[in-house]
């Protein structure tokens, strides 16, 4: 896989009756260390702030650190559900994370990541979330 890549972040997110679909596209860069895929990429969010984003991707786990005005570090492991602080401007909420099933495959120069969890926000069930990342060269 190259240096100059795109990543695709599809998710469904179902909190009660209520289901949320979401897809994401953004320029990023690869590289491999230690057994590992790290993806770097910046994420516009309102008001023309932006977000600092990694993904550390191993066959074990997948742990996204997301740093700026929005700050957080999610980390995915088979059967673990893991605890972490979500920092907003307007505080610290608690965040878990149960995964349920999650699988890395390389296959075609393509890297995909695919993850069910369910989130909880200081301790009370959000949602089913589904989330499915794909990294592919850029052309």
């Amino acid at each position: 896989m190259k240096e100059n890549i795109v990543l695709y972040i599809s998710g469904l997110h179902s909190a009660g009756e209520d289901d949320d679909s979401v897809e994401m596209i953004y320029a990023g860069r690869h590289f491999f260390r230690n057994g590992k895929h790290f993806i770097k990429y910046q994420e516009s969010l309102e008001e023309g702030l932006v977000t600092d984003n990694m993904i550390k991707i191993s066959p074990e786990e997948v742990e996204l650190i997301r740093k700026g005005p929005m700050t957080t570090n999610m980390l995915f492991t088979m059967g673990e559900k893991n605890l972490s602080y979500y920092e907003t401007p307007y505080g610290s909420v608690t965040m878990g994370i149960d995964t349920s099933d999650m699988s890395v495959t390389e296959e075609n120069g393509e890297l995909i990541v695919d993850i069910n969890y369910s989130l909880e926000m200081n301790g009370n069930h959000v949602s089913r979330s589904h989330v499915v990342i794909k990294v592919r060269d850029e052309d």
